[in-house]
C-alpha cells in the first residue's frame, strides 16, 4: 500500500509540471504575436505618415507654435499665462504683477506681440525677517554698502535668514528655467542624454518652470493647429487621437521640441496603439539667454554697485558679442503704480525667430536708494572738536541707477542749539553718560547744511563750523531720495567735544597776603584748572618766560619749588623781582590732529623780595614754634612749618630789612639753675649752643647769691639777606635782677620767690612784662634747688620782681612782695583797677550761649558776643593790622574799602585757669568776607553772584561765577550794575550786562534794537 501511494504522488507532480509548461508556452506565444503585431502596426503608421505627408504637416505646426511659445515666453519675462495657453496664473494689476510695453517702438512688428505683459524679474525685498524694508535701517541697520555686498553677493550664503534667491536689494521674480522632473533634470540619462548632450540648469529648478510652461503651451497650441481629420481616409485603418504630449529639452546652443501622438492601428481583429513622435530642433539659444538674464538679475539684487546697463558685457555671466542689451527707463507712463519701473531687453542676434532676433525682456520694480553708513568708528557717528568744521560726505546709491538727491534735516538745518555748561557741571556724571540732555534746541530754521558753500557746489556734501555753543550731542538726518520720492536716511549722531579752557591761578600759603603776591623766599603753588566737560586734559604746561621756567605735569597743583626747604629756597624759587607773566596751557587729544595744546592763558604774579606775613605768636625760623587751637574741640595742634612763623625781617613794603631784632628770649631763675644745664627748660643751651654767656659783674656771684633772681636774655637781629629767617648777629647776657634776703625760722628756710620759670609772652613786642598774678605750684627755688621745704600757701601768688618780672596769666596786673613768713602781701598799685588778684577776675561771657541758631562757639559774627567786652575787625594795610575795638558792633574800619578786609571775633575758650571755673581767656576766630555773605555785609560790602573771575587782573577769564562773591573787600573791586543786574568788576571803566563785566571798548547788544552797543568808560553807548 505504501508503494502504491508513492507512485500516485509522483504522477500528481508530473501533472503540475506539464500544466505550467503548457501555460508558459501559451504566454510566450502571445508575447511573440503581440510584438509581431506591434512591429506590423509601426510599419503601417510609418507608411501612412510617409504616404500622406503627416510628418511635414505636424512639424509645420510644431515649428510655428514653438516659435510663438519661445518668443512670447521671452517677451513676457519667462511667463506664459493660462489665458494664452500656458500654465502661469493670469496677471491682475499693472504695476504690481506686470508692465505693458509697446514692442514695435523698438523692434519690428512681430505677429500679435506688439503689446506684451512683461513680468517683473526683480521686486523689492519686503521680507522684514531678512532685511529692513524701510528707512532708516534699510536694508540693513548700521551697515556700509560694501558689507551689504559681501554678505549677499554669494548665493550660497544664507545671510540674515534670506534664501538663496533673495538679496538685500531685491528678490527674484523670474521663474526658474527648468522642471525638476524634466529632461534637463539633474543626473538625466538615456537616449536624450547621449544624443542631445543637454546640460543641467545653473540657477535651480522649480515647479511651473519656463520649461514646463513651454511644454504646456506647445501641447495646447498643437491641439488647435493639427487637425488629423484630413487624414481619415488614408486607407490604412489608422486613426489618430489629438492629445499630444510635448517635451522641450534645452542645450546651450539650441533646444529640441518633441511632440508625441497616440496612433491606433486595426490589424485583423486586434487594435494596436503606437505613440509616434515628431521632433523639432531649433537653433535658438534660449537656455543661454535665459541663464544670462538670471545671472544679471542675481548680480543686480545682491550687489549695490552692479549696473545692468553698463556691466552686462561680462563673459563670466554668459554674454558674448552676439548679445546686446537695451534699457527702457520708465516706459509705462500711464501706469500709476509702475510709472518709475524699468524694462531691460536682452537681444540675441544669434537666435533668429521668423527672421528676427530673440528678445528676452523683464521688468525691474523701482527700489529705494541706499545711503551708505556714515560713521567714524567711534561711540558717535561723527566726532569733532569745537571750532572745527564738520564735513558730511554722504554717498547714496540707487539700485536702479537712477539719479538721487540729497537733503538734510534736524540739527543746524531746522533748529540750532545751545549747550548748558552750568547744568552739565552741576550733574557731570549724567552729562557724560547722555550729553544730549544738556543741549537746549531752539526751533529756528537755520539751514546751515543746505546753505553751506560745499552743498551749493555739490548738491550732496555739506559742512558747518562749530563753536562753543555747539558742545554736546546732536542729531542731523541725512536723506537720499530718487525721482519717485523713495528715500533712505540716517539719523547721524554728531558729538562736538569741547576744547578745554585753561584757568590758571596761584596762591601763597598765607591768609593775610594776597594770592597774587609771591616772593623769592616763600613757596608758591600754581593751581591749574580746566573748563572741560567731554575732553580729558592729559597734561598741564606752566611757563614763566622771564624766569625761563617750564613745567609739564599731570597734577593740578604745582609747588614752586618742589621740594621746599626754607634754608635754600631763595636759590631755587623765583629769582627776579617784578611782575611775572605766567601762562598755563592744556594738553588734550584731538580726533583729527592727535595731541594738541591749547592757547596759553596768562595770569600776573607780583614777585617781591619777601612777604610780610605776620604771626605774633611765634618767632621766625629757626626759633618758630607754632601752636594752633581748634575752636570746636579746643585741641592744641603744633605745626612745624617754618614758613608760617613771623616774617620779622620783611617790612610792610615787601622789602628785607636789617638791624632790627628778629628774636628775643629771656628767662628767670636762680644762679644754681643757670649753671645746671642738665635741668630742662632753665638756662639750657638750646636753641643757641654756639653763644657764650656774658655775665655782668661775675665777682658779685657768691654763695649767698645762689638764691637770688637772675635773668638771662638772648637777642638776634636781621642780617638783611632774608625776610623770613632770623640769622643775623646774636647777643646774650645774664643779669642779677634782685637778691632775696634769708629768713631763718624754727622750720627750714622759706623764701618766697618769683613766678614759675617760663618764656615771656612774645606777642608784646619783646618787652619785659609787667609782673602779674601767676598760678604758683607751691615750689620755691630753695625747695627745688637747695633742699628747702618751705612753700607759699596761696593758690595764686604775686611776683616779687617788681617792674623786672612778668606775669603768666590772669586778667589784671599787680605787684606784691614777700612777707618773710611764706605769704605774699598784696601791694595795690591802683585800688580802682586791682584790689585783689583772687577776686577781681571778670567772667568772659558769650551772648551766643543761649542762642538756638548758633553752636556755642562764636560762629555768629553778626550777633553781639562780647568776650572781655570787645570785638575787633582788622584790615591788611601794607602788612600791618589796624585794629578797631567796639563793644557791640562787629565791623571793619572805614578805610577797608581799598584793602583786603578780614573780620576777627574773640569768644570764650571754655578754659578755666583757676579753681573758680570762670572763662577768663578768649580765642580768636577769623572770617573771610568772600566765604560768607553775612560777614561780607557786616564788613559793609556788597554780596554779588557775578563778575570777573580775575579781580585785580587784566580781565581775562571773564564770565559768570558759580558761587557768590564779596565785592569791595579786596583791592580793585568795584560793584557795578546795569538793567537790573550787577557784577563785581576790576575797573570802574567796565560795563555790566547780564551779570558779566565788559572792558572799556567791548561791544554787546544790551537793548531791544538790533544794533550793538559799546562800553564807553562805564556807560553803554
Amino acid at each position: 500500500m505504501v508503494g502504491k501511494r508513492g507512485q500516485f504522488t509522483i504522477f500528481i507532480v508530473l501533472g503540475f509540471v506539464l500544466i505550467a509548461a503548457f501555460a508558459f508556452l501559451l504566454f510566450a506565444r502571445g508575447l511573440v504575436v503581440q510584438e509581431r503585431l506591434k512591429l506590423q502596426a509601426e510599419m503601417v503608421v510609418q507608411e501612412a505618415i510617409r504616404s500622406n505627408n503627416i510628418n511635414f504637416y505636424v512639424k509645420s505646426c510644431l515649428e510655428r507654435v514653438t516659435d510663438d511659445a519661445v518668443y512670447l515666453l521671452s517677451l513676457q519675462g519667462g511667463k506664459l499665462y493660462e489665458n494664452q495657453g500656458g500654465s502661469w496664473p493670469n496677471p491682475v494689476d499693472v504695476g504690481k504683477d506686470y508692465l505693458i510695453s509697446n514692442l514695435s517702438a523698438s523692434f519690428y512688428n512681430i505677429s500679435f506681440y506688439n503689446y506684451t505683459n512683461i513680468s517683473y524679474g526683480i521686486k523689492p525685498n519686503l521680507n522684514s525677517s531678512c532685511v529692513f524694508p524701510s528707512p532708516p535701517n534699510y536694508p540693513l541697520a548700521n551697515t556700509s554698502l560694501d558689507i551689504i555686498k559681501r554678505e549677499y553677493h554669494n548665493k550660497s550664503i544664507l545671510a540674515n535668514s534670506c534664501d538663496f534667491y533673495t538679496g538685500a536689494l531685491g528678490v527674484v521674480s523670474l521663474p526658474k528655467l527648468c522642471d525638476p522632473n524634466g529632461t534637463n533634470r539633474l543626473n538625466a540619462s538615456g537616449h536624450n542624454a547621449s544624443f542631445y548632450r543637454f546640460g543641467t540648469c545653473k540657477f535651480g529648478y522649480d515647479e511651473n518652470s519656463a520649461q514646463e510652461q513651454l511644454q504646456t503651451y506647445i501641447a495646447n497650441a498643437l491641439e488647435i493647429c493639427v487637425d488629423f481629420s484630413v487624414f481619415e481616409n488614408i486607407g490604412y485603418n489608422v486613426t489618430v487621437i489629438n492629445d499630444p504630449d510635448s517635451t522641450v529639452t534645452f542645450s546651450n546652443k539650441y533646444f529640441v521640441a518633441n511632440v508625441s501622438y497616440p496612433f491606433k492601428v486595426k490589424l485583423g481583429r486586434s487594435m494596436i496603439t503606437i505613440d509616434q513622435g515628431f521632433e523639432l530642433k531649433k537653433n535658438i539659444r534660449l537656455k543661454q539667454v535665459y541663464e544670462y538674464a538670471q545671472a544679471l538679475i542675481e548680480q543686480e539684487y545682491k550687489d549695490i554697485h552692479f549696473n545692468i546697463e553698463n556691466d552686462f558685457r561680462n563673459p563670466f555671466l554668459g554674454w558674448d558679442t552676439k548679445i546686446s542689451l537695451v534699457r527702457q527707463v520708465n516706459p509705462c507712463i500711464d501706469c500709476e503704480a509702475g510709472k518709475f519701473d524699468d524694462i531691460f531687453q536682452i537681444v540675441d542676434n544669434e537666435s533668429l525667430i521668423r527672421g528676427h532676433p530673440l528678445v528676452f525682456q523683464f521688468a525691474v520694480k523701482n527700489r529705494a536708494p541706499v545711503l551708505d553708513w556714515i560713521d567714524f568708528g567711534q561711540r558717535y557717528n561723527v566726532v569733532v572738536k569745537e571750532g572745527r568744521e564738520i564735513v558730511i560726505n554722504p554717498f547714496g546709491k540707487d539700485p536702479d541707477e537712477n539719479i538721487v538727491f540729497y537733503n538734510y534735516s534736524g540739527w543746524m538745518e531746522h533748529f540750532n542749539s545751545t549747550f548748558d555748561e552750568i547744568g552739565c557741571s552741576q550733574d557731570y556724571e549724567a552729562c557724560v553718560v547722555n550729553p544730549a540732555l544738556y543741549v537746549e534746541n531752539q526751533n529756528f530754521v537755520v539751514r546751515n547744511w543746505s546753505s553751506s558753500e560745499l552743498y551749493r557746489e555739490t548738491g550732496r556734501n555739506a559742512s558747518y563750523r562749530t563753536s562753543r555753543k555747539d558742545i554736546g550731542l546732536h542729531h542731523t538726518l541725512v536723506h537720499v531720495v530718487d525721482d519717485q520720492g523713495l528715500e533712505d536716511y540716517q539719523n547721524v549722531s554728531i558729538m562736538v567735544y569741547d576744547v578745554p579752557i585753561a584757568v590758571p591761578s596761584g596762591r601763597n600759603i598765607y591768609e593775610n597776603i594776597g594770592n597774587r603776591n609771591a616772593s623769592k623766599e616763600d613757596p608758591y603753588i600754581l593751581d591749574a584748572k580746566a573748563l572741560s566737560y567731554f575732553t580729558g586734559v592729559l597734561e598741564f604746561e606752566w611757563r614763566d618766560e622771564w624766569e625761563g621756567y617750564l613745567n609739564r605735569t599731570d597734577k593740578n597743583e604745582t609747588p614752586i619749588p618742589d621740594p621746599v626747604n626754607i634754608e635754600d629756597i631763595n636759590t631755587k624759587n623765583f629769582t627776579k623781582v617784578g611782575t611775572h607773566n605766567i601762562t598755563l596751557s592744556l594738553k588734550y587729544f584731538d580726533e583729527y590732529d592727535g595731541v594738541q595744546w591749547t592757547t596759553p592763558t596768562m595770569m600776573l604774579v607780583e614777585v617781591h623780595q619777601c612777604l610780610p606775613h605776620r604771626n605774633p605768636n611765634t618767632a621766625p625760623y629757626p626759633y618758630h614754634y607754632i601752636e594752633t587751637i581748634d575752636s570746636y574741640d579746643d585741641q592744641i595742634k603744633v605745626e612745624n612749618n617754618p614758613f608760617l612763623a613771623d616774617h620779622t625781617c620783611c617790612n610792610d613794603n615787601y622789602e628785607i630789612t636789617d638791624g632790627n631784632i628778629c628774636y628775643y628770649f629771656e628767662e628767670y631763675g636762680s644762679y644754681k639753675s643757670l649753671n645746671d644745664l642738665s635741668v630742662d627748660g632753665r638756662f639750657s643751651e638750646i636753641p643757641f649752643p654756639d653763644v657764650n654767656y656774658n655775665i655782668n659783674n661775675p665777682n658779685y656771684i657768691v654763695d649767698e647769691s645762689d638764691n637770688d633772681i637772675w635773668m638771662r636774655n638772648f637777642t638776634r637781629r636781621c642780617d638783611g639777606t632774608r625776610g623770613n629767617i632770623c640769622q643775623g648777629d646774636r647777643a646774650q647776657e645774664v643779669i642779677n635782677i634782685t637778691g632775696c634776703d634769708d629768713f631763718t625760722l624754727d622750720m627750714p628756710d622759706e623764701r618766697c620767690s618769683g613766678p614759675p620759670i617760663q618764656n615771656p609772652d612774645f606777642s608784646i613786642e619783646f618787652s619785659i612784662n609787667n609782673p602779674g598774678c601767676a598760678e604758683y605750684d607751691e615750689t620755691t627755688f630753695e625747695a627745688e634747688f637747695q633742699g628747702g621745704t618751705g612753700s607759699c600757701n596761696y593758690t595764686e601768688v604775686c611776683s616779687t620782681l617788681g617792674n623786672g618780672g612778668f606775669g603768666t596769666g590772669g586778667d589784671y596786673f599787680c605787684n606784691a612782695t614777700c612777707d618773710g613768713f611764706g605769704d605774699c602781701d598784696k601791694t595795690i598799685l591802683d585800688v580802682n583797677f586791682c584790689d585783689d588778684c583772687t577776686l577781681l577776675e571778670e567772667n568772659a561771657n558769650d551772648a551766643e550761649e543761649n542762642s538756638q541758631t548758633c553752636n556755642n562757639n562764636g560762629d555768629c559774627p553778626e550777633r553781639a558776643t562780647p568776650c572781655y567786652g570787645s570785638k575787633e575787625g582788622r584790615c591788611d594795610i601794607g602788612g600791618c593790622y589796624q585794629q578797631t575795638q567796639t563793644t557791640n558792633i562787629e565791623t571793619c574800619p572805614n578805610d577797608c574799602s581799598s584793602f583786603d578786609c578780614v573780620f576777627n571775633e574773640y569768644y570764650p575758650t571754655n578754659v578755666h585757669p583757676d579753681t573758680r571755673n570762670r572763662k577768663e581767656t578768649c580765642f580768636l576766630k577769623e572770617y573771610n568776607p568772600d566765604v560768607t555773605q553775612r560777614t561780607c555785609e557786616t564788613c559793609g560790602q556788597i554780596w554779588t553772584a557775578g563778575g570777573q573771575g580775575t579781580i585785580g587782573g587784566t580781565g581775562t577769564g571773564r564770565g559768570d561765577l558759580n558761587e557768590g562773591y564779596c565785592c569791595g573787600d579786596d583791592a580793585n573791586e568795584y560793584y557795578l550794575s546795569y538793567g537790573g543786574t550787577s557784577a563785581c568788576c576790576d575797573e570802574t571803566s567796565d560795563c555790566v550786562f547780564n551779570g558779566i563785566c565788559y572792558e572799556d571798548g567791548d561791544g554787546e547788544n544790551v537793548d531791544a534794537d538790533p544794533a550793538e552797543e559799546s562800553c564807553n568808560t562805564g556807560v553803554w553807548w
